[in-house]
C-alpha cells in the first residue's frame, strides 16, 4: 500500500466510488460518482476493479504522488473524475469507501490528507463535457419540455435544482421513496433532478425521471449550465 498527499484544493474534492446500493430502507441514500461513467471509464484505463474508489472534484486539486511528485488536474467547466491506480481504499462505511454527506459518512478532502492506494503509476483524468443536445427524460410533462432550464447555485448532491419555464401550479402529495434521477417539481415553479445523496423519501410531484444511463450528463453539470429535456429514453 502507498500514499498519495493532498497539496492544494481550490474548489471541493472528496473520495468516490459506485455508491451504496440497497440500503435505502435504513435512511441511507445510494451514493456514488457523479458522473459513473467516467470512473468507470478510469477504472477500466487503469484495470482496476469498476467499483474502485477515486477522487471527484471541482476546480483545481494539486496531489504529491508516490514517487515524489506533484501534479495538478484542473475541471474548467464540470466535474472532474480522477481515478487513481489500485484505487483509493480509505476504510469502507456500510460497504462503500465514497463520502455521503447526507447520511453523514466522511468528509471533504483538505490540503494535508494523505489517501492509501492500490497501486502506484499515473492517475486517469476524466472531465465532464457539457453536451448541446437535450436530456431525454421517461414520463416527461409537456411543461419540463418547453424550454431551457439552467442550473441554480442551490445545486449539490443531493440534486440539481434548475430555474425554467413557468410550471402549472400543482399541491404536493403523499410522501413516496424517491430515487436518483427522479425530477421533482418545487413549490415557487423551479424543478430539483435528485442526485446521489438524495431523500429516501419526498412528496413534491414528480414531471419526469431521468434515465440511469444519463445521470452523468445532469450530475457534472455547475450552477449556470443550460439543460434542455424531451421525452423518451430508456432505463
Amino acid at each position: 500500500m502507498v500514499l498519495i498527499r493532498v497539496v492544494r484544493i481550490a474548489g471541493v474534492a472528496s473520495v468516490q466510488d459506485l455508491g451504496r446500493p440497497g440500503l435505502r430502507h435504513q435512511g441511507i441514500p445510494p451514493g456514488g460518482a457523479l458522473v459513473p461513467a467516467d470512473l468507470l471509464a478510469g477504472n477500466a484505463q487503469l484495470g482496476n476493479p469498476p467499483n474502485a474508489a477515486g477522487i471527484e472534484f471541482i476546480g483545481r486539486l494539486t496531489l504529491g504522488l508516490p514517487d515524489g511528485r506533484e501534479a495538478t488536474w484542473v475541471a474548467p467547466a464540470g466535474v472532474g473524475t480522477l481515478a487513481v491506480p489500485g484505487g483509493v481504499c480509505t476504510p469502507a462505511v456500510l460497504g462503500g469507501r465514497g463520502v455521503s454527506w447526507s447520511a453523514g459518512i466522511g468528509r471533504p478532502l483538505a490540503a494535508g490528507d494523505t489517501l492509501p492506494v492500490g497501486g502506484t503509476g499515473d492517475p486517469s483524468l476524466h472531465l465532464w463535457v457539457p453536451l448541446d443536445e437535450p436530456i431525454a427524460v421517461l414520463g416527461a410533462s409537456p411543461s419540463l419540455c418547453a424550454g431551457p432550464w439552467r442550473v441554480l447555485p442551490a445545486s449539490d448532491r443531493v440534486g440539481h435544482r434548475l430555474a425554467g419555464p413557468p410550471m402549472p401550479p400543482v399541491e404536493a402529495g403523499r410522501s413516496t421513496p424517491m430515487t436518483r434521477g427522479a425530477i421533482q417539481q418545487n413549490p415557487d415553479g423551479t424543478i430539483t433532478v435528485l442526485g446521489p445523496d438524495h431523500p429516501i423519501t419526498g412528496g413534491y410531484p414528480l414531471v419526469g425521471v431521468l434515465p440511469t444511463a444519463l445521470f452523468g450528463r445532469l450530475g457534472g453539470a455547475l450552477p449556470g449550465a443550460c439543460v434542455r429535456f424531451v421525452a423518451g429514453g430508456a432505463a
